[in-house]
């Protein structure tokens, strides 16, 4: 009976032994994949910043005339509103346009300010999404938006060969 029991303990020390070196083997891998994705979360954020960084930021002005039914009737060209257009520079083609997001409206002139919801709905509503690059006042460089994007991938490729 001792003998049993002798054979039974060794049996249960033997399957703890081999369960601690699995469980010591599996965790060794679950570190290896966390350092790994750790470093693929590094490199997708920094992708992300750089991709960020491509949006420059700008603005150009534009006039909207509103026109009652009885100046419209008279033929007369009705009140003025200008707006300063706020926007994000999405993409740049070679055809020398940008993809544009309007991001805020600012009126600077409009003589009946109940109209400024209307006419900021108005521009809204008729805002081109392709305009002219040279057309927007952009608030940074070209040359500060390359040097930043160079520092950006140099800082990808060192993620990526780690």
């Amino acid at each position: 009976m001792t003998i049993l029991i002798l054979i039974a303990l060794g049996v249960c020390f033997s399957t703890s032994i081999l369960f601690l070196v699995l469980y010591l083997k599996m965790k060794k891998k679950c570190v290896e994949i966390d350092s790994n994705l750790q470093n693929t979360k590094d490199l997708i954020s920094s992708y992300e910043d750089l991709k960020n960084l491509s949006n420059r930021r700008g603005y150009y002005e534009n006039t909207i005339n509103l026109m009652s039914p009885e100046d419209k009737k008279n033929g007369l060209k009705g009140e003025p509103y200008s707006c300063i257009l706020y926007v994000k520079e999405l993409d740049r083609y070679t055809n020398g346009m940008s993809k544009i997001e309007l991001t805020e409206i600012e009126l600077i002139s409009g003589f009946d300010s109940s109209q400024f919801e209307h006419v900021k709905r108005t521009m809204r509503t008729k805002f081109p999404s392709l305009k002219k690059t040279s057309d927007v006042e952009w608030l940074e460089s070209e040359d500060n938006i390359k040097e930043i994007r160079r520092q950006k991938l140099k800082k990808i490729s060192e993620i990526a060969q780690n």
